[in-house]
């Protein structure tokens, strides 16, 4: 998972992860592997939650958006639907009994999120999307 200026750190986990662009010209980069949170509303109830996200690669104010592995999100557990032709379900994340809805630009799929301000970190409830990248097996 890669994390901009929407999260806010809540652990940096001393570990730096080697990152290698797509274009074998460009050189790599160091990036910060940190625990870290979003706020995330919900459209129809209006309730904000709060969402831990661990072992992610932290990009800061690089990057305006984060990026989600849908496996990283399964692995956990949690239900994701990524199919915008399916007409039986809608496409989203059920994690923890909340339904995040993705919405869709183009080819992308998305939901919006910002950085939690003190009084939600206090207030709202949490739902953690954690995984352990060392335990994943995906065959």
């Amino acid at each position: 998972m890669l994390s901009g200026r929407n999260f806010i750190i809540l652990n940096h986990t001393q570990q730096i992860a080697e990152v290698f662009a797509y274009d074998a010209t460009l050189p790599s980069k160091k990036i910060p592997i940190v625990t870290r949170t979003m706020a995330y509303m919900c459209p129809t109830s209006g309730t904000t939650y709060i969402l831990i996200v661990n072992e992610g690669l932290y990009y800061g104010m690089r990057l305006d958006h984060s990026l989600f592995n849908p496996n990283q999100i399964r692995i956990h557990g949690h239900l994701l639907w990524d199919n915008p032709f399916d007409q039986e379900q809608p496409i989203g994340i059920e994690a923890d009994g909340i339904f995040i809805p993705f919405q869709t630009e183009g080819t992308k799929l998305l939901f919006k999120t910002q950085s939690p301000t003190s009084q939600e970190l206090r207030n709202c409830p949490r739902t953690e999307l954690i995984w352990e990248p060392r335990q994943v097996k995906l065959a």
